[in-house]
């Protein structure tokens, strides 16, 4: 949602700032008044999170101050370019203040799962990805060397066993079930196809047919396919953890059937290799 936010606070700026020639005064309450309730906001959502905001008195200054400087300068017809100008510079700075603040307060307190980080919510920092998850390095040795004149570097149900690997290695990683696992990015006959053509040679899979939840129709389909035309890896067999592992998987090995259960994410994954 960021972009087309940002693209429509952009919008308004550009239109209020055209607005002041024809009509000063609509232009100055229009802004004040939107910038009021946006500000509002911004304190109250920051208030759900912290017990008192340090700076919101800058952020009132601020606003009063550019408020008062574009009335002065339509009420007594200043220089209408230099005034409103500054104006305004105090009024976006009002607005900007609080996102700023929250921006380094995120950066200073990051979130412990970093496959799916979240903005600050008011609590300090604790281990990054449960202190103990991480991306299996070996997985990446022996991927790698192996993967070069393929497209992917291997494929996996979801993005939650995946997104990390993308960023480890910049290299793109088929998400066969989407971002959640529930969606149908292939079917078995593509995936046939990607293999022949050399796109794709290595799958990260549950051989129970429990790769991803929600489409059982298509997952029964890409099990059977994997299953016939694939062979095991052996010594890469893992339980993956719920949405906070960088991968979605661990570096140690399976716990055993009851890790399949208990989350989001949670399943037995084995590599295949789909070479020939």
């Amino acid at each position: 949602m960021a972009g087309p936010l940002v693209a429509l606070a952009a919008i308004g700026v550009i239109e209020l700032w055209r607005l002041r020639k024809q009509q000063p005064w609509l232009a100055v309450v229009l802004l004040l008044a939107v910038t009021g309730i946006t500000l509002k906001l911004q304190i109250s959502t920051a208030l759900s999170f912290l017990s008192t905001i340090g700076w919101q008195p800058i952020v009132t200054g601020l606003l009063v101050a550019g408020g008062a400087v574009l009335i002065l300068a339509v009420a007594r017809r200043a220089p209408a370019q230099r005034s409103a100008a500054a104006g305004f510079s105090l009024i976006m700075a009002a607005v900007l203040i609080t996102p700023g603040i929250w921006s380094g307060l995120t950066a200073l307190h990051p979130s412990s799962n970093q496959s799916l980080p979240a903005a600050y919510d008011g609590s300090s920092s604790g281990p990054l990805n449960a202190g103990g998850l991480e991306v299996n390095q070996a997985l990446l040795a022996y991927l790698e060397p192996l993967t070069q004149n393929t497209t992917y570097l291997m494929a996996v149900p979801s993005s939650m066993q995946g997104s990390d690997y993308v960023i480890a290695t910049g290299r793109p990683v088929l998400f066969l079930g989407g971002f959640m696992g529930s969606d149908q990015v292939v079917t078995s006959r593509e995936l046939a196809s990607m293999v022949a053509n050399h796109e794709l040679r290595f799958i990260y899979w549950d051989p129970r047919g429990n790769g991803f939840g929600g489409n059982p129709n298509n997952e029964s389909g890409l099990s059977t396919w994997i299953s016939a035309n694939c062979k095991v890896v052996d010594g890469f067999h893992t339980a993956t953890q719920n949405s906070g592992a960088p991968g979605g998987t661990s570096s140690g090995p399976s716990n055993g059937p009851s890790s399949r259960s208990g989350g989001l994410g949670r399943m037995e994954i084995t590599l295949y290799d789909c070479g020939n």
